[in-house]
């Protein structure tokens, strides 16, 4: 399945500059292919980012370090998780920051995030890993034949990251059971 493209790239190549987050990250989904869920962790390895996955302060979910290639004027990335949050998290927040390479690696030279976003550039990255982990447009068609757990179960997100996307496009699953914020 590929997903429409809001984009002006062409020639499948993603502007790095590019500030709309669907854009982005259906870009990246088409690259990569439309498989649920989706898998950030497998997404990033295929662009040559690095993934460690330690324990880091409770209220740090994750950063994106640039890293000089040595001998060239040139980064390789590393994208450091949060191994104390849970998979669900994890998996979020490595989505939240291949949102941030996509978009912003030209912007400003390293991220380290938290649970909540501080500023727009952090709302950006989480529009874009909602995108990429639960397309709009398969949501959408989903929502209405699926029960609140069994979507988010589908999607390989929290109940939580769930919740906020079925609100965010003003939907509701079949079941209206939903986990309270």
């Amino acid at each position: 399945v590929e997903l429409p493209s809001r984009s002006n790239s062409h020639a499948g190549v993603c502007d790095a500059m590019e500030r709309d987050p669907v854009a982005a990250a259906r870009w990246l989904i088409n690259r990569h292919g439309l498989h649920l869920p989706m898998k950030p962790f497998l997404i990033s390895k295929g662009l040559g980012i690095e993934i460690v996955s330690c324990p880091l302060s409770s209220r740090t979910s994750g950063c994106l370090i640039p890293e000089p290639i040595e001998g060239q004027n040139a980064f390789h990335y590393l994208i450091v998780v949060n191994s104390l949050h849970p998979q669900e998290r994890q998996m979020f927040t490595v989505a939240h920051e291949l949102g941030h390479w996509t978009m912003h690696r030209y912007m400003k030279r390293n991220f380290v995030c938290g649970q909540w976003p501080r500023d727009l550039l952090d709302m950006e990255a989480n529009a874009f890993a909602a995108e990429l982990l639960m397309p709009e447009i398969l949501v959408r068609r989903l929502a209405p034949q699926m029960t609140f757990v069994s979507l988010a179960s589908v999607f390989g997100v929290s109940l939580a990251a769930m919740q906020r996307r079925l609100k965010e496009l003003r939907l509701s699953a079949r079941s209206t059971t939903m986990v309270s914020m």
